[in-house]
């Protein structure tokens, strides 16, 4: 866990931090086809170019995102066909919005999934 404050982009550049995006870079795409997040806002444009974003772009993950609100931040990526946001209001894949109500994005919810 990062904590919020002005150095958090410094820290995450600096160990332990740097070599787990290394091996999350590794791995996603490759031993791992899947990602799924749950109420993460992909605030950081760090980490979403350059650990998220290529992975999702490339197809080399489908990536599943339980959210309150949709993430403007990868705007980009929302009309890949491998992504999916499920939002308290909405459903989107593939660009394409479905009215839903979901509360998956709260943690406690999420792991009712399971």
């Amino acid at each position: 866990m990062v904590l919020p404050r002005r150095t958090k982009v410094l820290e995450t550049l600096s160990s332990p931090y740097d070599r787990l995006f290394r091996l999350s870079s590794s791995i996603l795409g490759d031993k791992c086809k899947h990602l799924i997040s749950s109420g993460f806002s992909f605030g950081d444009s760090h980490i979403n170019e350059t650990l998220v974003s290529p992975k999702i772009d490339s197809g080399a993950i489908s990536f599943f995102n339980f959210c309150q609100d949709e993430p403007m931040t990868l705007s980009a990526s929302r009309t890949r066909p491998n992504v999916w946001h499920f939002c308290k209001d909405k459903t989107v894949n593939g660009g394409r919005e479905i009215e839903a109500s979901y509360d998956t994005w709260k943690f406690g919810e999420f792991v009712k999934l399971f």
